[in-house]
């Protein structure tokens, strides 16, 4: 069982990429215990990060278990894996993930509207613009962007971009003075 850690290349890639996950993970909890204790904020600013290295080191853990499992994979007659390998997927979802960064860091949209955008995004990225999957991506995307928002602004507290200097350029607030 444990050879299947290291009977090919890419497992034994995917092993050393868990290891050096597992390894940042640890690190990033270290450095967030050493942040100072919070005045105001009920969780304080080391919860997020300690929450990321949990997760990352599960996931980890979790590829590392998959692994050990996995069946032996299919094998088409002239030896080439039955996956597909799928560079443009990859390359619209960094591409994604760059956007929204952007649209936030430059108050382009909200917060709750920039995450309904990405998940509409990345979602139709990854499943390859099936009409299917997109149509139950679209109220999802609606509820999670909703629910993203409360939970960071009335949960923890977080301020995040309310505004969007998008919106303002559309429809400015200030009415023209009538006098």
């Amino acid at each position: 069982m444990i050879e299947r850690l290291t009977n090919t290349a890419e497992a034994r890639r995917d092993l050393a990429l868990a290891i050096v996950i597992i390894a940042f993970s640890g690190l990033l909890f270290q450095q967030a215990d050493q942040l100072p204790p919070p005045f105001f904020d009920p969780l304080g600013s080391a919860a997020v990060p300690k929450f990321v290295a949990y997760v990352l080191a599960t996931l980890a853990v979790l590829s590392i278990v998959q692994r050990l499992f996995q069946q032996r994979e299919v094998r088409q007659e002239d030896g080439s894996d039955t996956g597909q390998r799928m560079p443009l997927v990859a390359i619209g979802s960094v591409l994604a993930v760059v956007g929204y960064t952007l649209l936030l860091q430059y108050d382009l949209l909200s917060f709750r509207n920039a995450s309904i955008l990405f998940i509409i995004v990345l979602g139709s990225i990854l499943a390859r613009f099936s009409w299917r999957v997109v149509r139950w991506l679209l109220p999802i995307a609606v509820v999670l962007g909703f629910a993203f928002d409360f939970i960071f602004t009335q949960v923890f507290y977080i301020d995040l971009p309310e505004g969007s200097a998008l919106q303002e350029w559309l429809a400015p607030e200030d009415p023209p003075d009538a006098s």
